[in-house]
């Protein structure tokens, strides 16, 4: 998909060092990927952080979406 963005030029190239790419495409895949890792990686902690405290309720979304009403 081609889309026209103004992007920030020193946080491009800041972000093309730290990811270690070439071209404004690489540089915006490789961070969109790093996000999504990221973000993939808190999911899977937290997860583990709830069903290593022993209750099933916990990770279960339906119960806590009322926990604090």
């Amino acid at each position: 998909m081609k889309t026209v963005i103004d992007l920030d030029v020193d946080l491009v190239k800041t972000a093309a060092v730290v990811l270690g790419t070439k071209t404004k495409k690489a540089t915006i895949h490789a961070a969109l990927n790093a996000s999504i890792e990221t973000a993939h990686r808190q999911q899977k902690r937290r997860q583990l952080l709830l069903d290593s405290l022993g209750s099933p309720d916990l990770s279960n979304p339906e119960i806590m979406s009322g926990a604090w009403r």
